[in-house]
């Protein structure tokens, strides 16, 4: 399946959230919850290799000093930039966030009837295969 970092990243939180929510509520060896669990330790590496591109980004539009090119940072350890510099890193992290990747899915058959759509809604594809059954 092609999808976005964007797109990947929003399925990782709501993922995460739903099984904590399973394992609060002691339903957490279920279909759904299993391939849930499965696919976050797949793509887990997608994920990486996203955080690791976006910490690039920082380090490249970050502001330097003059004399010695080293990277600013304030005194929280966050890099500092300059108005241009930050406006370019948010346009850079847009274009990573919408660049798309592939990741190989198996989805389930047995999707939990009282399923919020919300959840229904952000797992198929993933999880949940989406072609309407009849």
């Amino acid at each position: 399946m092609e999808v976005t970092y964007r797109k990947l990243i929003d399925f990782f939180s709501l993922a995460n959230n739903y099984l904590k929510a399973a394992e609060e509520a002691d339903e957490k060896d279920t279909p759904l919850s299993d391939a849930l669990t499965d696919a976050v330790e797949e793509w887990k590496p997608e994920i990486e290799k996203y955080n690791k591109q976006r910490t690039r980004l920082l380090r490249k539009f970050a502001e330097k000093d003059k004399k010695t090119t080293v990277l600013l940072k304030d005194s929280f350890g966050n890099y500092q930039f300059t108005e241009k510099g930050e406006n370019d890193l948010d346009d850079a992290i847009e274009s990573l966030l919408d660049e798309e990747i592939h990741i190989e899915t198996r989805c389930i058959s047995e999707v939990p009837e009282d399923l919020h759509r919300g959840y229904v809604k952000a797992f198929k594809g993933f999880v949940i295969d989406p072609r309407p059954t009849i």
